[in-house]
């Protein structure tokens, strides 16, 4: 049995993605047997973490009280390259994955001297990074154009590797509906600028969206100011259905005609459960994704956040609701983006990877 070590960070700020996606791959990984660790810092991550029974070796880090997405500090990653090597020195790991934008090559060249077989979990592509094995499971990880540092090194790029959650895996085939009856509001688990709450308000002043159930998914990394806004909304309109912290997303956006969403892994999730999308680019390293999901033809790319245009949104979402030829049309081809099969591919490949060094 190998042992293998996640190093990903999740909160309000930074977000949960990286936590959700490692999280996808680490169940994979303990389906094959191998023993799992996570190192995380931040309490909203490593909560869901401990919820989820993964093993965790928490580091000391205080979350920052900021209006915007943040990525990680100077300071952070010093605290890193002091604190990680001690853990790993510890406990030994045959792997250690790294999911966190907060890296430098000193930072895997320090890593990688505590194991066998080092991963990196990527979607922007900064520099060139000495690991063994790096992940991009996104529609756009072709344009990236990643430089392999040698002949071993392998590139796992595409949606062939997604690491969307198992929970993904079986959905049935969506028959579309004539006419749409809801809509879902997500932002993924954090919402820095409010957007929930903003989208919303711009439903609710629209006679065109009276007759819909309006599904609002709330994130552990809300701040408390946001969800109690949120909250008094809806309490005056009783079509608006509230989901804090849901434990399978799936079973909301099956309830969902549409979406309007932010940019990062909720799209896939969406894709797999055939919901029409309105995707916007909450952060700079979800432009590709949207971008690309648009040029061929799977969602609706209503732009950055911060000029989100509440007539072009409004008249696009009526369009699409009013038109079921082009609705069925881009259910069939979103529901046939992805297999459910990467983490699977994924860890084959680490087998492979360990039996040939060992």
């Amino acid at each position: 049995m190998y042992k293998i070590i996640f190093i990903a960070h999740g909160g309000r700020n930074i977000g949960m993605g990286h936590i959700i996606r490692s999280m996808s791959l680490a169940h994979e990984f303990r389906l094959h047997n191998y023993e799992v660790t996570f190192i995380s810092r931040y309490e909203t991550g490593q909560k869901v973490l401990l919820e989820n029974g993964f093993h965790l070796i928490p580091i000391n880090g205080k979350e920052i009280n900021v209006d915007e997405f943040y990525y990680g500090s100077k300071y952070e990653l010093e605290q890193d390259l002091r604190v990680i090597p001690e853990i790993l020195l510890s406990e030994m790991p045959d792997i250690v994955a790294v999911d966190s934008y907060n890296v430098t090559t000193e930072f895997f060249f320090e890593i990688a001297s505590f194991t066998k077989c080092l991963i990196y979990i990527d979607d922007i592509a900064s520099f060139s990074y000495p690991v063994d094995i790096i992940i991009n499971g996104n529609i756009s990880a072709a344009l990236l154009k990643y430089e392999k540092l040698s002949e071993n090194q392998q590139l796992l790029l595409g949606l062939k590797y997604n690491l969307i959650r198992q929970e993904f895996s079986n959905i049935p085939r969506r028959k579309v509906s004539k006419k749409c009856k809801s809509i879902m509001i997500s932002t993924g688990a954090s919402d820095p600028h409010n957007m929930t709450y903003k989208i919303l308000n711009m439903l609710l002043n629209s006679d065109r969206f009276s007759s819909y159930s309006i599904n609002i998914v709330i994130g552990k990394g809300f701040k408390d100011h946001a969800v109690k806004q949120i909250k008094e909304l809806a309490l005056l309109n009783p079509f608006v259905s509230l989901y804090e912290n849901p434990p399978k997303m799936s079973k909301i956006m099956l309830q969902s005609d549409l979406a309007i969403t932010a940019g990062g892994s909720t799209i896939y999730e969406l894709f797999a459960c055939g919901v029409i999308t309105f995707a916007f680019i909450y952060a700079d390293n979800q432009k590709n994704l949207v971008e690309t999901a648009e040029q061929k033809g799977y969602l609706f790319n209503m732009g950055y956040y911060n000029r989100l245009d509440e007539k072009v949104m409004i008249e696009n979402i009526t369009m699409v609701s009013e038109n079921y030829s082009l609705k069925k049309n881009i259910v069939e081809k979103i529901q046939s983006v992805i297999d459910c099969k990467g983490t699977h591919r994924i860890v084959k490949v680490v087998d492979a990877f360990m039996l040939k060094i060992n």
